[in-house]
């Protein structure tokens, strides 16, 4: 028998506004290994930069 896992699903859920706009967002990210709150808020903010929402 396996033990249970508990890094298999994360979430980032934020907002923030730029230039007098509010923008809402969630992330959710499965994976086998290491996905948590921290590797999610890592992919929204390249997200987010990309978008240049996020510096």
């Amino acid at each position: 028998m396996t033990e249970p896992r508990n890094d298999v699903l994360g979430w980032f859920v934020g907002h923030l506004e730029k230039d007098g706009q509010e923008y809402v967002f969630a992330l959710n990210v499965e994976a086998n290994m290491k996905a948590n709150g921290s590797a999610a808020s890592k992919i929204a903010g390249e997200v987010l930069h990309g978008m240049g929402l996020w510096n």
